[in-house]
């Protein structure tokens, strides 16, 4: 026939005429359907070629869908097409991890874990083998169920809109702590990103968020079904355990499949302590050809036991103990070092030189490169908190770089750290120090003339290094060394300097909260919402050395608005722009009417006491700041020009005589 004359036919039409064709040859159309579908002939597949293609799945998915929408137009044809679906429960019944014991299987026992369990790779090993191995069709569903458009009316406007202030120091300490920050989804900035994305029909997938979500469930699927696929539940005990989780929180959330039981927690880390002894032991064997042991840092513990209900036996008890561990020098450390300068013989040397030694003050001044370099430091505070709260430069490039400039930075490896036992005794006395030393040396794997036959160095507090002195001070003289203790070297910790150093500051600008007028340190906490009797918490450093950075920060910011004329404007919630030629000439006047020496040289006491208060605070507070984030650098070359700088301030705080006169 010419297929110019062949006759227009509707979509109906040709349907009715092929009904009719296949029902000629005695077939029916869903016969028709099956057959085309299962039939093993050449000629066949080769047309149906492309049904689970990519190219041919977009119209398999719409036949799909057709026979969805005939069979679902009744209620009995719903659930006949519920029911059809619940054939997939088969094909997660077929999936689960495979049983036994790890390696083989996903049973891994309290009695044998090993250290090792807990690495980051390890714990992201197991739940790639999980969701990708062993329950695939289970967590490919729960991720497509948590993908989904949110109009942008339903999200909370309300987010923080203030900006994060990145601290590199800390992202780096974090990172190597393998911890993780997640941007807040209901900020202002990833509300009009997820916004934009709306507009223009995309979807904002976070990824980030559904990985753990849909691997937790299907570990806790895996788990109520078998309570011996437990990976997920038993590296969770031993956090919930290290986080002071309560026994009737752990013991829910070991009913919902998200934990093993506290008994099984307590028993892993009685295996893992014998690991860790074991490990500690073998850190603590004498290396070939280092002459010097590694460095061990101790310090006091006190841990209360508080009784609600008091009765006879059952009273609130204060547990005073001592915590440390030891600490492995880096390899790269060592193959820098003369050996031969670190052995007992030139250790003794050294000491023998002291009694001979003339101290001149200049030891103890900085050079001229140490005062430009603190000047620096000065500028890179004041520009940070420009930067971060007024304005930015318009270009980075030429203006005031907020991070001073590195001086002696040291390896920023993760340390080899190894901890110590918890000891039943206080270091708060001398006979208390003596049990510490005794019980390391009992947890070394050495015998105490191993022990002190080589050069040990360690770190403590003040009071700890006072008790140990007055120990060896009793032991003298003796010619045994583990007698007398005069390998042992003792020297106070960079935090625990930094501790003191900066409550005697703090106290020392803080004022009287009784008096309105007294503008100290404590009237700019005040104005923050801080109150005063918190300010200078005695054993919170953390809090200490925030408490000083927001006066600090909000002192400088003041500068600022006295120097720009913006005293009395309105602050602004996102940092604006400005030439960065202006910018650095803020920065520069705010220093030289603030921050330098000939400012404080030239205001009185007696004519502007308030000025004169705060110009010496700024200068006292700023050098904490330094030391403490040259700390999180590693920068040792600026945090000893900050020590001596203290060797001369220090000599003027009167709060604490034993930290200035050691």
């Amino acid at each position: 026939m010419d297929p110019q004359n062949v006759p227009i036919l509707t979509e109906a039409e040709k349907v009715i005429q092929i009904c009719d064709a296949i029902h000629h040859l005695q077939m029916t159309p869903k016969k028709f359907i099956n057959a085309f579908l299962t039939n093993a002939d050449p000629q066949i597949a080769y047309k149906r070629r492309f049904w689970g293609t990519s190219t041919g799945w977009s119209s398999t998915h719409g036949i799909i869908q057709a026979v969805k929408a005939e069979v679902a137009r009744t209620r009995d044809g719903a659930d006949r097409w519920d029911a059809f679906y619940t054939q997939s429960v088969e094909i997660l019944l077929s999936q689960s991890p495979p049983r036994g014991n790890f390696p083989l299987g996903s049973f891994h026992s309290s009695r044998t874990v090993q250290p090792s369990f807990f690495d980051p790779k390890a714990v992201s090993e197991r739940d790639e083998a999980l969701t990708k191995n062993h329950m695939p069709f289970l967590f490919n569903l729960i991720k497509r169920m948590l993908v989904r458009v949110e109009a942008p009316d339903e999200l909370d406007e309300d987010g923080p809109v203030e900006p994060t202030i990145a601290d590199p120091e800390q992202d780096h300490i974090l990172n190597m702590d393998n911890v993780t920050y997640v941007a807040d989804r209901n900020s202002a900035f990833s509300i009009r990103i997820h916004k934009a994305c709306f507009s223009f029909g995309f979807v904002q997938v976070e990824a980030n968020h559904q990985q753990p979500v849909a691997s937790t469930i299907c570990s806790m699927v895996a788990f109520t079904r078998n309570r011996r696929h437990n990976s997920m539940q038993l590296y969770n005990s031993i956090r919930f355990v290290a986080g002071g989780l309560s026994d009737q929180l752990n013991d829910y959330l070991h009913l919902l499949g998200i934990t093993s039981s506290r008994q099984t927690a307590i028993r892993a880390l009685t295996f893992l302590s014998t690991c860790a002894a074991r490990d500690l032991r073998n850190a603590m064997t004498p290396m070939a050809g280092v002459p010097v042991g590694p460095s061990i840092c101790i310090d006091n513990l006190d841990m209360e036991q508080r009784v609600h209900a008091h009765s006879i036996g059952h009273r609130t008890m204060m547990f005073h103990g001592s915590w440390g561990y030891i600490h492995h020098p880096h390899p790269s450390l060592l193959d820098s070092l003369d050996l031969s300068e670190l052995s007992l013989k030139s250790y003794y040397e050294s000491l023998q030189k002291v009694s001979s030694l003339i101290i001149q003050p200049s030891m103890f001044l900085p050079t001229a490169d140490e005062d430009l370099h603190f000047e620096a430091v000065l500028k890179s505070q004041i520009a940070r908190v420009m930067r971060h709260y007024i304005a930015e430069p318009s270009t980075r490039d030429g203006s005031i770089q907020i991070h001073p400039p590195s001086i002696d930075p040291i390896d920023c490896s993760p340390p080899n750290i190894k901890m110590l036992k918890l000891m039943d005794a206080s270091d708060n006395s001398a006979e208390g120090i003596g049990q510490v030393i005794e019980s390391i040396i009992s947890q070394s794997g050495l015998t105490a003339e191993e022990f002190c036959s080589r050069l040990q160095v360690m770190d403590g507090d003040l009071g700890t290094i006072q008790n140990f002195n007055s120990l060896r001070a009793l032991r003298t003289p003796s010619a045994h060394p583990e007698h007398n203790l005069h390998n042992i070297s003792f020297q106070l910790g960079a935090s625990h300097t930094l501790w003191n150093i900066a409550q005697n500051i703090l106290t020392a600008h803080f004022g009287d909260p009784t008096k309105t007028n007294d503008l100290g340190a404590w009237h700019d906490l005040h104005a923050l919402g801080i109150p005063s009797d918190k300010a200078v918490p005695k054993k919170d450093f953390d809090q200490m050395i925030n408490n000083m950075e927001k006066i600090h920060e909000a002192s400088i910011f003041h500068c600022l608005c006295v120097i720009m004329g913006t005293t009395r404007d309105q602050v602004a919630k996102t940092p604006g722009k400005i030439e960065t030629r202006k910018w650095n000439q803020i920065i520069e006047a705010c220093y030289d009417r603030f921050f330098s020496p000939e400012a404080r040289r030239s205001t009185s006491k007696e004519a502007s006491p308030k000025l004169f208060a705060l110009l010496h605070r700024l200068h006292d507070f700023s050098t904490v700041i330094e030391a403490n984030r040259a700390m999180k650098a590693g920068d040792i070359g600026r945090l000893v020009n900050i020590w001596k700088i203290w060797c001369i301030m220090s000599q003027a705080l009167t709060a604490d005589t034993s930290s200035t006169t050691f």
